[in-house]
């Protein structure tokens, strides 16, 4: 079995670090082999992701930071990003 192909980044939670942790995994996304349409949907993703820490989890910027992570192996790709903010809990929706 491979080892996994690793990638880390720490940046504070701001609006302006999301653009640098998107082209962090899509770098990340392209030693996958992923195609530009793939890229686009996961940078999306993440962006959409660390934006929800940030206004949510964090309630503003400067409040924390986001540990983002990409793990190549094998087939998979996985991103996470790991925050310190509120929990979220679903049940608590209407």
């Amino acid at each position: 079995m491979n080892n996994p192909q690793t990638g880390h980044l720490t940046l504070p939670g701001r609006y302006d670090q999301i653009q640098t942790i998107c082209e962090f995994v899509s770098a990340g996304a392209k030693l996958a082999g992923y195609d530009e349409d793939t890229l686009f949907h996961l940078q999306l993703a993440t962006d959409e992701a660390c934006s929800n820490i940030i206004e949510h989890a964090y309630g503003g910027e400067e409040k924390g930071n986001l540990r983002v992570e990409w793990r190549i192996h094998e087939d998979d790709f996985v991103i996470v990003v790991h925050d310190h903010g509120e929990p979220f809990d679903p049940n608590e929706v209407p």
